[in-house]
C-alpha cells in the first residue's frame, strides 16, 4: 500500500481542512456536514483519508445509513449530487475505493454508493 489510509479525527483535522481548502472542495466535503447529517437523519459519518509522509493526498466523505428498505449502506454524502472521492492522483483514489469496500464488507453493508462524476 503506498499510501495510509485513516479516518479523519481531531488529530489529522487541521491537515483535513487545509486540503479541502486547497482544491477548492464543494461544501459537502466540509466537517461541520457529518454533524449535520449526524444529528438530522441519523447518519454516522466516516472520513476517509489517504496519506503520504503526512501529507493528506485523498479523502472520502462516508455516511452509514440505515432504513427498513435499503438496509445498511454507506454513501457518499447523501442528498448531493457528486462528493465522492477526491485525491491528488488515481493510486490515492484506488486506496481510498478498497478501503471503503473493505469497511463496508466489514459492517456487512448491503452496498456502497459513491456519488462521482466519472467512474473509478
Amino acid at each position: 500500500m503506498t499510501y495510509k489510509v485513516t479516518i479523519l479525527g481531531e488529530d489529522n483535522k487541521e491537515d483535513y481542512l487545509e486540503f479541502i481548502n486547497k482544491h477548492k472542495a464543494p461544501l459537502e466535503y466540509r466537517p461541520e456536514w457529518k454533524d449535520i447529517f449526524r444529528s438530522c437523519f441519523g447518519f454516522t459519518p466516516i472520513y476517509l483519508i489517504a496519506s503520504k509522509e503526512k501529507q493528506i493526498k485523498g479523502i472520502l466523505p462516508l455516511f452509514e445509513a440505515k432504513s427498513i428498505l435499503y438496509g445498511k449502506r454507506f454513501v457518499s454524502t447523501p442528498f448531493a449530487v457528486y462528493s465522492g472521492i477526491l485525491a491528488e492522483d488515481e493510486t490515492a483514489a484506488k486506496e481510498l475505493l478498497e478501503e471503503a469496500k473493505i469497511l463496508a464488507i466489514k459492517k456487512k453493508h448491503r452496498y456502497l454508493e459513491l456519488r462521482e462524476k466519472e467512474e473509478n
